[in-house]
């Protein structure tokens, strides 16, 4: 099975040996040995294979394995699954076969991660059904996500190589789900890189101006940093604590966001570095008096910016996160963020949630960080909203900062900032929320949307007749609580639904519009409503009246109708009648219009047999003096056929169509569209950009497969890079 190093290539091979030296947790002979299997084996399996960068594909599993250890700091197990994780599903050897080779703990979680990869996606939105897949995977074992997101950080370092269509999914999965869960696991430099590597692909204008100015400014800042450290230093080194300090740059993703929200540009972003004092605790009195101490020291030498100071040590972040925060005026007139951390919160910083488990051990009793993380990952894998919904309760998660508040008794509940009365009730227990009415903050009697700031004492006030309100939704920002109170509507408002659900269904089949799907869809889009369900409500509770949904229906369906054109076939003779061949040839009646003549109804046509199949599921429709048509008759079958025209409601649905702009590209797209005579153009918008065209139609289909079967034609278009059909 393993390869000996005479067959490998050496500079892989040197390159493994120092990412050994480098990963500070495999360090025994155990460790070295299972690691070194992983290497051998996934060397084997992927030895003739290549990646889009022309790399040997063992180079992506090495850098996998080398974020895992060396970014998150997990040790041999993780870097074993790191190496084989593309093994099961890209090579012939699968996890059966992992399974005989190194046990079933590193074959299980790599199963794990192929329930990642195999995901059924929401018609709204795929990353949704992604996301739950990952929380099912990471419910067996956490360390699945961190192989994961090591991963998905390696593929976008190499984004470049991509297919641009691959390079557009995964920037948008990195910034909705990867980037978001990586915050949320306390690795912010993971976090920082996707970010960066993202935006850098979707704005590189953006990203290149304001690199070259961290660099052309990186001298002053320098300086800056040099005459602000030197009476710190001194300061630090009078009291004997045994200290480092480091800087470091704020993200460009970061640089751009803050730019955009205050409407400022980068010469008056004051924290685009901080100072971080890393201290060994030395003291007696623990490393929590260390800090505040530090910070006494500190702002002895400089004036403190007391609104932003943020204090994580006695509450850390759910990552993990502790450290003390303070903003200071340096001598040059420069406010300076000062971050203080031990060491061991600076390897929490490094690793986020990983960090704890190199000192408890993943079989040990759970903590309280892993109460909270899988908390959040239970609530979010229970939500069954559609995906926009489920990814807006993602959002608010992942990257919502969290308040502390008190119950009557003390206990703390988190919840994240920006949390109501409402949302400590359903955090304590849904049935209490269902009844409140009121609450007590710190006894002073308040409403339920009333906010919360940390370090309230909440007491909720309830009554057995109240039940909840639909404008609760805009008093809460828990997931927990817009789940419940979704649900608790949902069911309420049943009836109305249905209600409206009837009245839109009757209408349309007075006008007898035969595709009520696509109707409803479109009467969905004009109100810009989420979903049909939305429409029905709407209708039913007479937000939307019904003298105006009438009205609207009949102007959109009723006299929205369309000739079409088709192709008519001979009636058998009575010879034929029952020859059962020739039943077969006209059991068809699709068709294409022929390239080399292009008839139009106007035209005289016979009908070809295509060569595209045998059995005549396709006919090719020439004009009758067609001299491409006399060649063919030599070999091909020759039948009459004639026009013919019926009247069907249509749907006027739009196509945009981008790709790249080569000669002739406009008569290939209006080609494909005036081949298909059953559509009607209504207006064809054409714009080209460096090298880029834009196409935008407007045209009538019969109805959505009618406009499926269109943009499959266009995108036969070599030119064609992306078409999607829209409704108007």
């Amino acid at each position: 099975m393993f390869l000996n190093n005479k067959n490998k290539d050496p500079k892989i091979c040197k390159e493994f040996e120092q990412f050994l030296a480098n990963s500070p947790r495999i360090k025994s002979t155990e460790q070295i040995q299972l690691v070194r299997k992983a290497f051998d084996y996934a060397y084997n399996a992927h030895k003739d294979m290549l990646r889009y960068s022309g790399e040997a594909y063992i180079i992506h599993s090495l850098e996998v394995a080398k974020i895992v250890t060396q970014k998150i700091g997990l040790g041999s197990k993780s870097a074993t699954v790191a190496f084989l994780h593309d093994v099961p599903e890209k090579t012939e050897y699968d996890t059966e076969d992992i399974r005989r080779y190194f046990g079933d703990q590193i074959a299980d979680l790599l199963i794990s991660l192929q329930k990642i990869k195999k995901t059924e996606y929401f018609d709204n939105n795929s990353q949704a059904s992604l996301f739950r897949q990952i929380l099912l995977a990471i419910s067996d074992d956490i360390r699945v996500i961190y192989v994961k997101i090591a991963d998905r950080l390696h593929n976008i370092r190499t984004l470049n190589f991509l297919p641009p269509e691959r390079q557009t999914r995964y920037v948008e999965e990195t910034m909705n789900i990867y980037a978001p869960l990586s915050h949320r696991l306390g690795l912010y430099d993971i976090k920082s890189e996707m970010e960066d590597l993202c935006f850098k692909f979707t704005h590189p204008k953006i990203y290149h101006e304001i690199s070259e100015k961290i660099v052309t400014s990186e001298q002053e800042r320098m300086q800056l940093i040099k005459h602000f450290e030197q009476p710190l230093r001194k300061r630090l080194e009078s009291v004997a604590i045994s200290y480092r300090i480091k800087s470091r740059i704020k993200s460009i993703f970061s640089i751009w966001k803050k730019m955009e929200a205050k409407k400022i540009n980068f010469e008056e972003i004051y924290d685009i570095f901080a100072i971080r004092v890393i201290f060994s605790p030395s003291l007696e009195v623990g490393e929590k008096i260390e800090a505040l101490y530090i910070s006494s020291l500190i702002t002895e030498i400089y004036t403190e910016k007391e609104e932003r100071t943020r204090n994580w040590l006695d509450h850390p972040k759910d990552t993990g996160y502790r450290a003390l925060h303070l903003t200071v005026m340096s001598k040059e007139g420069k406010w300076v963020e000062v971050q203080i951390r031990s060491e061991s919160m600076d390897e929490a910083a490094e690793y986020g949630l990983a960090a704890h488990w190199k000192y408890k051990g993943l079989s040990d009793k759970k903590t309280e960080l892993d109460s909270r993380i899988h908390k959040i990952l239970e609530e979010l894998s229970e939500n069954n909203d559609d995906g926009v919904d489920f990814l807006d309760n993602l959002q608010l998660s992942l990257f919502t900062s969290e308040i502390y508040v008190f119950t009557p008794k003390g206990e703390i509940i988190t919840l994240p900032k920006g949390s109501t009365v409402l949302d400590f009730a359903f955090e304590i227990h849904t049935e209490l929320a269902f009844k409140a009415i009121a609450a007590k903050i710190n006894g002073k009697t308040v409403s339920l949307n009333s906010p919360l700031s940390s370090g309230d004492q909440v007491l909720i006030i309830t009554s057995e007749n109240q039940k909840p309100l639909v404008q609760w939704l805009d008093w809460v920002i828990s997931p927990k609580a817009v789940h419940e109170i979704k649900e608790f509507v949902k069911k309420e408002q049943n009836p109305v639904i249905q209600k409206g659900k009837d009245y839109i269904n009757q209408i349309l089949q007075n006008l007898k519009v035969p595709a009520i799907h696509e109707a409803l869809t479109q009467l969905m889009n004009h109100y810009e409503l989420p979903n049909k369900e939305s429409l029905f409500q709407n209708i039913g509770n007479g937000k939307i009246s019904e003298t105006e949904i009438l009205h609207l229906a009949k102007k959109k369906f009723e006299a929205q109708k369309k000739t079409y054109w088709d192709v008519k076939l001979p009636v058998l003779s009575k010879k034929h009648k029952h020859d059962k061949k020739n039943e077969k040839l006209f059991e068809s009646t699709t068709f294409e219009i022929a390239d080399c003549c292009k008839p139009t109804p106007d035209d005289k046509v016979r009908a070809v047999k295509s060569e595209k199949g045998n059995d005549l599921q396709v006919i090719t429709i020439h004009r009758s003096d067609c001299k491409q048509l006399k060649i063919l008759q030599e070999n091909h079958r020759i039948f009459e056929v004639e026009w013919h025209s019926y009247e069907a409601p249509a749907f006027l649905v739009g196509i945009e169509i981008s790709g790249q702009d080569k000669m002739g590209i406009t008569n290939k797209i209006t080609s494909v569209i005036s081949n298909d005579l059953s559509v009607n153009i209504k207006s064809i918008k054409l714009d080209t950009n460096e090298g880029k065209f834009y196409c935008t139609l407007e045209i009538y289909v019969r109805n959505r497969n009618h406009l499926k079967k269109i943009v499959k034609s266009l995108k036969n278009i070599s030119e064609i890079q992306k078409v999607s059909g829209i409704d108007v």
